[in-house]
């Protein structure tokens, strides 16, 4: 008994190691940039810009998947963002992006310097990305 345990504990700590493989930080550097550019469109009042990148708020959301509470929030908000830009609500939406805008993840981001990746060996300074 006491080796099933110890094989079951084992194999949740592999588990709990399998949930973050980067992934959230990945899904910060390909989305975020293009929600940040949004404030100038929503100040706007474009609000054809904002409904153009209702992916990339879904895709953005899952940032927060592992926080299930920051993830419900996120995700109500930018549905809720989404629904008044095709309302037309300008006002409105100008509102619930400043908010969706206050998560720490996403001020800190928006703040950050352009990345070097001369000479850095990742899939995100590929051949490719030149």
């Amino acid at each position: 008994m006491g080796a099933a345990a110890v094989l079951l504990a084992a194999a949740g700590g592999e588990t709990a190691l399998a949930d973050f493989q980067g992934e959230p930080v990945t899904c910060m550097k390909r989305y975020a940039p293009a929600i940040i550019k949004l404030q100038s469109a929503i100040d706007a009042g474009d609000m054809k810009a904002v409904l153009a990148k209702e992916n990339k708020f879904k895709m953005l959301n899952t940032y927060w998947r592992n926080q299930p509470k920051d993830f419900a929030a996120q995700t109500e908000i930018s549905e809720d963002l989404l629904d008044s830009a095709a309302d037309g609500q300008t006002d409105k939406v100008k509102t619930l992006y400043a908010k969706y805008m206050e998560k720490s993840e996403l001020k800190t981001f928006a703040n950050l310097p352009p990345a070097r990746q001369y000479h850095m060996t990742n899939r995100d300074a590929s051949m490719g990305k030149r």
